[in-house]
């Protein structure tokens, strides 16, 4: 897996694009997925920001500009995302987590009620840590 910027204004509108025609042809909901991957520093210089602000910048800037845009496509568009970020809590509708990112967020469901989750149960032996 190769992680990507979206604080790289090209792949950010690339990445739009195609999500908001996915909504236009239908999609009620985006899941996506390894967007709380956001501890990799980013040294292009041709980047908006500093290294250890492109991934979790272009993360929360790509959340801000999806959502009005693809609410105005259908008002009852959802995001889910595998992230437990707790600036993503004002974006994202439900987190995707797995079985052995549990004990961290439970501090986070107790410090953010509001916040949800779905677990990932991997069948024994299909784990790749």
């Amino acid at each position: 897996m190769a992680v990507m910027s979206p604080a790289h204004p090209a792949f950010r509108k690339l990445l739009m694009d195609q999500y908001l025609r996915l909504i236009r042809d239908g999609a009620e909901g985006l899941q996506l997925d390894k967007a709380g991957i956001l501890w990799p520093l980013d040294f292009n210089p041709q980047l908006p920001v500093s290294p250890d602000k492109s991934l979790p910048l272009g993360v929360l800037e790509t959340f801000q500009e999806l959502l009005p845009k693809a609410r105005a496509i259908n008002p009852d568009f959802a995001l889910a995302s595998e992230i437990s970020y707790d600036r993503a809590l004002p974006y994202v509708d439900v987190s995707y987590l797995r079985m052995g990112d549990m004990d961290m967020d439970v501090a986070l469901r107790y410090t953010f009620p509001e916040w949800t989750a779905t677990i990932f149960g991997e069948a024994l032996g299909t784990s790749t840590r």
